[in-house]
């Protein structure tokens, strides 16, 4: 069994880079394998034992084997930081913290990939102006506020 925590990944996945960013900013060390999902590697019954989910990353650590990229990067923090700095110990700034993690997961996250994944994934050449508009739309609606005009969308 290695040593270092074994991270299974692909460099293309957003939620990936957020846990490789997470190790490096606490100085932990991983065992980077990669998944390659156009091959379906996280579809094999090894891989499925780990995260029945097939997703990726997932973490090894030793036999704790832990899946999605927020809950990765807390147990990180949580088990290797140095200090308090990124997942505080205190349960009112940490529930600030899990908070925009879960708003993170729940909100941005799944409206940045219906973007953005057709350029990422299948060779599109960019965003369709009608996903931006109903992205930022729902994602300013949930906040509560007041949707801006659609001529002030960012267009990428």
């Amino acid at each position: 069994m290695s040593t270092k925590p074994v991270l299974y990944y692909s460099p293309r996945s957003p939620p990936c880079r957020a846990v490789l960013l997470t190790a490096a900013a606490i100085g932990v060390e991983l065992d980077l394998r990669l998944t390659n999902l156009k091959e379906k590697e996280h579809l094999t019954p090894e891989f499925l034992k780990l995260n029945p989910q097939h997703t990726i990353p997932v973490l090894d650590d030793n036999g704790t084997v832990v899946t999605d990229s927020h809950v990765i990067s807390a147990y990180l923090a949580d088990k290797y930081s140095p200090d308090e700095t990124l997942y505080p110990k205190d349960k009112l700034k940490r529930m600030e913290v899990d908070s925009r993690l879960y708003y993170d997961a729940g909100h941005l996250f799944p409206r940045v990939r219906l973007m953005v994944e057709p350029v990422i994934y299948f060779g599109a050449d960019n965003i369709e102006q009608h996903k931006l508009i109903t992205c930022t739309w729902r994602t300013m609606a949930w906040r509560s506020v007041s949707p801006i005009p659609h001529t002030c969308v960012v267009r990428i």
